[in-house]
């Protein structure tokens, strides 16, 4: 059980690394470049546009077309 619980932090942990850095490059690339917000779901991982989006509102409490112009 104690190697379980570990291994389920270490999991944890490299999880939240994963999605700080999708986070960043996320940020980055709506502020400091014109691509669209497809192209920016793309080159941070997400399957999809409204997966991206779902996930950037939750992050932030807005949508990533906001988060650009409010940049």
């Amino acid at each position: 059980a104690a190697a379980e619980t570990v291994s389920g932090d270490v999991r944890d942990r490299a999880l939240a690394l994963l999605h700080d850095g999708r986070f960043d490059a996320a940020e980055s690339l709506l502020a400091t470049t014109s691509h669209p917000i497809a192209d920016v779901a793309f080159l941070t991982g997400f399957s999809d546009q409204t997966a991206f989006t779902r996930a950037f509102k939750r992050w932030h409490g807005v949508a990533p077309s906001a988060y650009r112009v409010a940049g």
